[in-house]
């Protein structure tokens, strides 16, 4: 590229890659066969090595072609002050195409958040079983009822923490639904009639 960002020679694997022939990409702008909202990184990488006034820089963004697809492009510039051919301020743009590794990257990422996910749940559901468990245990030594219906109000709070929830009993009469124990912020009529 010369000092204005024109491609003054283009490698025919290069042009090819971008669905380009080399001669059609001599004398346009490098910013054709860059996807324009990663053009600022590339920008950002010429001035960088602009102000060192030589050097190599590289970065990944995404390439786009002749027919507008798009491709992920590793890309290595180097500037250099005067070429061999005398040229002023020459970069030179050495790409290859990362859209494989990109797309296992991608893949990766989604099986290790569905992993994750796969673990949370797992735990929340190791936690449930632990805590009926411990339910179970704790209600075979209650000696009366009301210390059943304090150990359901505690391990409810385990089981739903999430939820607010109650226990309710039915009278011996049939006739009245009674609220024996609560858990979380229920708005709840602590006894009411039962429709028979």
């Amino acid at each position: 590229l010369d000092e204005k960002g024109l491609y003054v020679h283009v490698n025919p694997a290069y042009a090819n890659l971008h669905g380009y022939l080399p001669e059609e990409l001599i004398g346009q702008s490098w910013k054709k066969t860059v996807l324009t909202e990663d053009l600022t990184l590339l920008e950002a990488c010429q001035h960088e090595l602009a102000l060192r006034g030589s050097g190599k820089t590289e970065v990944e963004v995404r390439g786009i072609r002749k027919d507008l697809s798009l491709f992920y492009k590793h890309v290595v510039v180097i500037y250099a002050r005067e070429n061999q051919l005398g040229i002023h301020g020459t970069y030179y743009y050495f790409m290859r195409d990362i859209s494989n590794r990109k797309h296992s990257e991608l893949q990766l990422k989604i099986a290790n958040e569905k992993l994750t996910q796969s673990i949370t749940e797992l735990e929340a559901r190791n936690v449930e079983v632990v805590t009926l468990s411990e339910l179970g245990e704790l209600l075979q030594t209650c000696q009366n009822t009301q210390e059943a219906y304090a150990v359901v109000q505690q391990l409810g709070k385990k089981l739903f923490p999430q939820d607010a929830g109650a226990l309710y009993i039915i009278s011996a009469s049939r006739n009245l639904v009674e609220n024996v124990s609560m858990w979380g912020e229920l708005k709840s009529e602590p006894v009411f009639l039962q429709n028979i």
